[in-house]
């Protein structure tokens, strides 16, 4: 049984294993499968096989390959984002006895306030980048971090925190494809890897944050191989879709790995010909998804040996979902097939 931590959170955990023979298994918003039992009626005649989405396509009109129609489902690039937002000035702007009012202007044309108390002592603004030197500066003195936006008081024990007034921006590093900023992470290189390309020219954005790469999709990637995770990193699909195309998606090894689709639209989807195709697989470490559609469609039956898992875990790993969607189809006859599998068991978890 999944262990609940609440209504929205499921976590699965090894040597949690059921038997799949006969069930049709589904996974809701909150992270929970529900097994139907089996019922047998009259056996009816075979019914005829449903056309794919690209076939329709075909007969209304569309030239080309399944390549170039999932290639041609893709919208056209997003605008440039924002500059970033810094400091102009900041100046004392309005005194009532030993209460100082500062406004604080920024390079957009807002501002912000705040007040400082002072002693008898006259207090002096000091300002860099970087935090202060422990020999500058008297006691009652303030001090202005240029580069991390933070606010420094001397104290009589050193420089004390007063307050962090913004959030620098990141350096954003620059891929064309989900494949080749997946793979400087990995090569722990993301910051000097030669594959990197401009921002127009960007489908992926890699940043660090908390010492933690973040992969952050800014366009529909489409990939035609495998994507091996072996480095810790945070995957954010934003409301992208990641379309794997005659392959399976991801592999996590030795790895904690974050992939967040919180985003409404986000999600990971395997179209492929063969038995056992997945969306996810994770060899080893761990693996946590957060919100997203995760779907696993192959043209081929599976079997009780060989369920074709959208997700597949091995013995040594851990899987987390929270409230994410969960589809593995079978696609010639439209037959659930299975949906998380703990591999070396003919099991589910749910």
């Amino acid at each position: 049984m999944a262990k609940k931590e609440d209504k929205n959170k499921t976590t699965f955990k090894k040597g949690l294993v059921a038997g799949v023979l006969g069930f049709t298994m589904m996974a809701s918003s909150a992270g929970m499968l529900t097994a139907c039992g089996p019922q047998r009626g009259p056996e009816g005649a075979t019914g005829a096989t449903g056309k794919s989405a690209y076939e329709l396509a075909v007969e209304n009109g569309f030239e080309g390959t399944l390549g170039e129609w999932l290639e041609s489902l893709r919208g056209q690039s997003g605008g440039a984002g924002n500059s970033g937002n810094g400091i102009e000035s900041v100046v004392k702007t309005d005194s009532d006895g030993l209460v100082d009012t500062y406004t604080i202007t920024f390079t957009d044309g807002t501002f912000t306030t705040f007040e400082i108390t002072n002693g008898e002592q006259c207090t002096n603004w000091l300002s860099g980048e970087g935090e202060p030197l422990s020999y500058t500066g008297n006691v009652g003195d303030f001090y202005m971090d240029t580069e991390n936006f933070i606010i420094y008081k001397k104290v009589s024990t050193g420089w004390e925190f007063v307050t962090q007034i913004a959030q620098k921006e990141p350096d954003m590093y620059y891929y064309d494809s989900i494949n080749a900023a997946i793979d400087a992470v990995n090569g722990g290189d993301f910051t000097t890897s030669n594959a990197q390309v401009s921002e127009s020219e960007a489908k992926i954005a890699v940043y660090e944050k908390e010492g933690v790469p973040h992969i952050k999709l800014l366009n529909h990637p489409v990939t035609t191989s495998l994507l091996n995770i072996t480095r810790d990193m945070v995957i954010e699909l934003n409301g992208k879709i990641i379309s794997c195309v005659g392959t399976d998606a991801i592999q996590v090894q030795s790895a904690n790995v974050k992939i967040d689709g919180s985003v409404p639209g986000s999600a990971i989807s395997v179209m492929s010909d063969k038995i056992s195709s997945t969306v996810l697989r994770v060899v080893s470490g761990k693996c946590s998804l957060y919100g997203g559609k995760y779907e696993a469609f192959s043209y081929k039956l599976g079997t009780p040996d060989a369920p074709n898992p959208c997700m597949l875990v091995d013995d040594s790993a851990d899987l987390y979902l929270e409230n994410v969607d969960v589809v593995a189809m079978e696609t010639t006859t439209g037959t659930m097939q299975g949906v998380i599998v703990k591999r070396g068991w003919r099991g589910l978890y749910f």
